[in-house]
């Protein structure tokens, strides 16, 4: 996340190459021409295809610009041009300030991404203004079971975009989501007919018991 100060043209012009990996997931990031680019994804394709036996599709291994934005993992990864000023003692003992130009990754997490994943866990219905769905995995489960199992879910999301730009507006999001589908279940298993009734006697974290029904004897798993 550190700003680079680096020359972007001329003789000393740098280049650079990163490489990061999630699981089977890789990003490599070239700071040069585009040719370097195709090059180094050349070198992987053969790489791959003589050493693993595995052939790579050129049209999978994608080459986008850093301005455009780069989708890795449910994150997008940007950058962005500043213009601190710069501080440093001179000839003298002076102290000289001037204006520098500097680069600095900025990683966002992508809320449609997200909301994918809640629809694909069935948490949520619809993509734009989302709607959350009762909690059904957690359908015969106690109050308090339920709580700590959806408590650690929630904790996961939250480690999982630790580094994003917009991490309390997406961890929010996650929070709004189990919380209502939550509300919902329990709306739904102990007669409540609405979320209101729910947050009115469990408070709006549910914490507070809840009164099971008479009719429901639905068993712990």
């Amino acid at each position: 996340a550190w700003p680079e100060f680096v020359p972007s043209s001329g003789k000393e012009k740098t280049r650079k190459m990163d490489y990061i990996r999630y699981g089977g997931h890789f990003l490599i990031g070239i700071r040069g021409p585009r040719e370097d680019a195709v090059e180094i994804r050349k070198k992987i394709v053969d790489f791959c295809e003589s050493s693993f036996g595995l052939r790579l599709d050129n049209s999978k291994l994608e080459i986008e610009h850093i301005a455009r934005g780069i989708q890795f993992l449910d994150h997008i990864i940007c950058r962005r041009v500043i213009h601190p000023t710069l501080r440093y003692t001179g000839s003298g003992g002076n102290i000289v300030s001037e204006k520098g130009v500097g680069t600095l990754l900025s990683v966002t997490a992508s809320l449609q991404q997200c909301i994918r994943q809640f629809r694909r866990i069935e948490l949520v219905k619809g993509d734009k203004d989302p709607e959350p769905l009762p909690c059904n995995p957690m359908l015969y489960s106690g109050q308090a079971h339920t709580n700590s199992q959806m408590n650690k879910f929630l904790e996961t999301m939250a480690d999982w975009y630790k580094y994003a730009d917009n991490r309390k507006k997406v961890v929010g999001f996650c929070a709004y989501v189990v919380r209502s589908s939550l509300a919902k279940l329990y709306a739904a298993r102990y007669r409540l007919k609405s979320r209101a009734k729910v947050y009115g006697i469990a408070s709006r974290n549910l914490s507070r018991p809840l009164r099971e029904s008479t009719n429901n004897s639905a068993p712990e798993y």
